[in-house]
């Protein structure tokens, strides 16, 4: 064998030996697992059980009938966690593995090991005996098999101490009395408990039906809020028109504006040679009133050198007739102008309206 094929063997050993510790290693967390499984099973059945006794107490100390709930309490855990109640009756042989006799009676009368009655119950869980039930047994009569019936007649002669376990064959009672003076306090615990429960309860009951209540409301707030936001909607369409429709007729407006101002524009150019034509009347005004003033002395020196009336009434039909030209290019030169002052204020009103219109519309889209 050569030296590779050794630190083969050597390798494999060794990956063989991991794996057995390995394996083991497994073993044993698994076998802990299961011991800490079933130690807190154990711990937890050990307290569990504690509680169904001292339930179980309070059941049967009760001759009131006022244990109702503890019953159903005491019901309800039994199948919440599927334990099976060990309860053996008066006559039934004793199970070695599911009963514990802690005390005898002696009576002939009886097959041996027949239960008397049950001093405190016994409890399976998973089909493992969690706590026998303790028992009285019947000692000194016939031996029975295990599997024969054990529950046979009485003989029609009964004995004194015969008829006095057959009065006292539900000593269901008797144990009652005394677990209610052994366990006293606790019952009296147990029974603080339940009523604080009770109140609990009631508490519980009174924020449930305050919280169905502020449910209810946020429901009705729901439909608010549903009916205002279609009102918010249904507002928010006729806004979105009408803004449409501001902003038509801002387009409108700002067509017309440039209409007004090429209109204005083109006055101002009229104006301007109305106020030329306006100076050039005025200075024609002039030219005539020093022409009138040249004709006013030329008529003085006609009257003085005793000429003829028809040239002085030529004189006064020019006259008036250059007067009258005068009046009436005047009279319209003042019309145009107040025109045109119309016409500048119409256009200031209409400037004001689409600063107005712009400013409005500027606000609704913030």
């Amino acid at each position: 064998m050569s030296e590779g094929d050794g630190e083969i063997e050597r390798q494999k050993k060794e990956i063989e030996r991991m794996q057995n510790e390995f394996r083991q290693y497994k073993d044993r967390v698994r076998e802990n697992e299961k011991r800490a499984k079933e130690k807190t099973k154990k711990e937890f059945m050990k307290n569990l059980l504690e509680t169904l006794d001292n339930l179980y107490v309070v059941i049967n100390g009760d001759t009131q009938g006022k244990s109702e709930d503890v019953k159903m309490t005491y019901d309800g855990l039994i199948r919440a966690f599927n334990i099976e109640v060990i309860s053996p009756t008066h006559g039934q042989c004793i199970d070695e593995i599911k009963h514990a006799a802690i005390d005898t009676i002696t009576n002939p009368n009886y097959p041996e090991n027949t239960i008397v009655y049950t001093v405190r119950r016994g409890y399976c869980f998973d089909n493992e005996v969690i706590r026998p039930a303790e028992v009285v047994v019947f000692v000194g009569g016939k031996q029975v098999k295990k599997n024969e019936e054990t529950h046979k007649e009485m003989p029609e002669k009964k004995s004194i101490f015969d008829k006095f376990f057959s009065i006292i064959s539900n000593f269901d009672y008797i144990v009652n009395i005394t677990f209610k003076v052994i366990f006293k306090d606790k019952i009296r615990r147990l029974e603080e408990k339940i009523n604080c429960l009770i109140i609990r309860e009631r508490e519980i009951t009174g924020k449930e039906y305050s919280l169905k209540k502020e449910f209810e409301d946020i429901n009705k707030r729901e439909g608010n809020l549903l009916f205002i936001e279609q009102e918010i909607v249904k507002k928010e369409g006729i806004l979105t028109k009408m803004l449409e429709e501001l902003k038509q007729r801002e387009e409108n407006l700002m067509i017309k504006e440039q209409e007004i101002t090429e209109k204005e524009n083109l006055l101002k150019d009229e104006f301007e040679e109305l106020k030329q034509k306006g100076e050039n009347l005025m200075i024609k005004e002039q030219e005539i009133t020093e022409k009138e003033n040249l004709l006013k002395d030329e008529f003085e020196e006609l009257k003085q050198n005793g000429e003829k009336t028809e040239k002085i009434s030529d004189y006064d039909i020019i006259k008036s007739y250059e007067q009258e030209n005068i009046n009436k290019k005047f009279e319209i030169m003042v019309n145009k102008k107040f025109e045109i002052m119309a016409f500048v204020e119409e256009s200031r009103n209409i400037k004001n309206e689409v600063s107005q219109l712009r400013q409005g519309n500027s606000g609704k889209e913030g």
